[in-house]
């Protein structure tokens, strides 16, 4: 094979398919080598497998910034697959761009791969309609690596994973939104069957199914399943199971005819409105007093960017399109005599910052929310006096100006010993309780 790099093309109203005949590759068919496609658009175009790309023979080949729109293949029948993309035995990265409108193919209309491995970095997969199964996009025996994806309108008929299916293969997807998909029986936004793997801080919103709206994983190894939103799905929110499943710190809510089906939800799992920013104009960053602030899994492995304990949701993680805040640093308390203590903090970085929430609770774990508020303190104050009628822990988190809510400053106590306000040591009260910071265990 050989590898050329294609550029600014346009591939428009292609065929590899005569009549029903078999055709591979509508626009390019690849054969090994590694090639690069990149600024290119593909319209209309049709084969048997593979609409406009074809990917053969362990091939290595990249697509970048490209725009599928109308691909298909020559008939919705049995074996014609990958409407717009069809890769077997190889590996496909794909960065950015678009596949769109595909509606004649029997699995994968937008993509299908056999025994290959698939990545992709921020593509979108929209109105795409299978008459089987994988609506947006199917892999089988292989391995996707998926980031920021956002897979919205697509639709399988009679199989499943209305947005995407995968079989028999290894899944790593997270910060992905899957809006308003559907199937005509299991996975509206997703289906994985005898899969292993990870699907972290992702969005399931709006999708439908007969089972599994927003999502169903059934793992033949071992599966990790956090730090999700899962909100107003039809035909169930979430069915993940399997003897090496752990589904855990998701916010799976709203869901109809119920959330969880016949399966219990996890020890930590929510059921809470996630108070999105403005999801109407699909803004899904966290708002003041959301519960998915700080609430995903305790593990480095998955933090925020600025070090703190993740998100839930499509904005969380360590690979997120982070929105919010730094999370506040410097809580203390001081002593302020006859009662009354003062809370300060160090001052956001961020020159955006509007406004400071401050909250308070006897317990040491719990849910910042709106009746947990005492305070709110306009930014640039970095300090709030209190005269609390008992023992209590206190958290602040900064608000900016578009609305998004910081991760929680270390949880502070009011009986420990504590630095007076003229600056001598006093055993009344307060301290930095030394835990970690934040309210979820």
């Amino acid at each position: 094979g050989c590898s050329p790099v294609i550029s600014n093309c346009q591939f428009n109203n292609n065929r590899a398919a005569p009549g029903s005949g078999l055709g591979y590759g509508g626009s390019i068919i690849v054969i090994g080598g590694e090639p690069v496609i990149e600024n290119c658009s593909f319209n209309g175009n049709v084969a048997f497998k593979g609409g406009a790309l074809a990917v053969f023979n362990d091939a290595h080949v990249s697509v970048n910034q490209c725009q599928f729109d109308a691909n298909n293949c020559s008939d919705i029948a049995s074996n014609n697959l990958g409407g717009a993309i069809y890769v077997e035995n190889s590996t496909l990265n794909m960065n950015g761009g678009r596949i769109s409108g595909g509606t004649v193919a029997y699995q994968g209309s937008g993509l299908f791969a056999e025994g290959s491995s698939v990545d992709f970095n921020g593509v979108e997969f929209l109105d795409n309609h299978s008459s089987e199964s994988g609506g947006a996009v199917q892999i089988a025996n292989g391995y996707l690596n998926a980031a920021g994806m956002v897979l919205t309108g697509n639709s399988c008929i009679s199989g499943g994973g209305g947005g995407l299916y995968c079989d028999s293969s290894t899944l790593s997807l997270t910060n992905s939104l899957f809006a308003n998909n559907q199937s005509g029986v299991l996975g509206g936004g997703l289906l994985a069957l005898n899969a292993s793997g990870k699907i972290e801080n992702n969005l399931f919103l709006e999708n439908t199914a007969t089972s599994g709206g927003g999502l169903m994983v059934v793992a033949a190894d071992a599966f990790l399943v956090r730090n999700n939103i899962i909100k107003d799905n039809h035909g169930n929110g979430m069915l993940a199971v399997g003897e090496l499943m752990s589904a855990d710190f998701n916010n799976v809510v709203g869901n109809l005819p119920s959330n969880f089906g016949n399966n219990p939800a996890g020890a930590h799992d929510l059921s809470l409105d996630p108070l999105f920013v403005n999801a109407a104009a699909g803004d899904f960053g966290l708002a003041q007093f959301s519960p998915c602030v700080d609430a995903g899994q305790q593990d480095s492995s998955c933090q925020d960017p600025d070090g703190s304990r993740a998100d839930m949701g499509l904005l969380g993680g360590p690979s997120s399109n982070f929105v919010a805040p730094s999370k506040v640093t410097g809580a203390a308390l001081a002593d302020l005599g006859a009662g009354e203590i003062r809370l300060t903090w160090d001052s956001s970085p961020e020159e955006n910052i509007q406004h400071y929430v401050v909250y308070r609770d006897t317990a040491a774990i719990f849910v910042p929310t709106a009746l947990r508020a005492v305070a709110t303190v306009e930014h640039p104050a970095t300090s709030f006096d209190d005269q609390p009628p008992f023992d209590c822990y206190y958290l602040v988190a900064a608000v900016d100006e578009n609305g998004y809510s910081s991760g929680y400053s270390e949880r502070v106590y009011t009986s420990a010993q504590v630095t007076a306000a003229g600056g001598e040591s006093t055993p009344w009260v307060l301290a930095i309780t030394g835990v970690v910071p934040n309210p979820f265990n």
